[in-house]
């Protein structure tokens, strides 16, 4: 698979979720929230993880799958999709 099409296919991807999940921004920030409550007692004073936490979040998991398996182009294309609504949720 060509650059282009993972970039390509990431786009898909990230529209398609869209239309089942709704605005990135919104999605990332309930995402932020909950992750919020699972830490509460963890987290200290006001140090709360934010939308943007959570997409760091999401590409660390898919880089940890690609370092077990580099030409995994599902994560490929994943890590292309997270990155990109990094310019929305930012």
């Amino acid at each position: 698979m060509s650059k282009e099409d993972v970039l390509n296919k990431a786009m898909e991807i990230v529209n398609q979720r869209e239309k089942t999940y709704g605005k990135s921004c919104d999605n990332f920030q309930k995402a932020a929230d909950l992750i919020n409550a699972v830490l509460k007692d963890k987290l200290k004073d006001e140090h709360f993880i934010s939308s943007t936490d959570v997409i760091f979040i999401m590409l660390q998991i898919k880089i940890a799958r690609l370092i077990n398996d580099p030409t995994h182009t599902d994560s490929q294309i994943d890590v292309a999709g997270y990155a990109s609504l990094l310019s929305e949720v930012a």
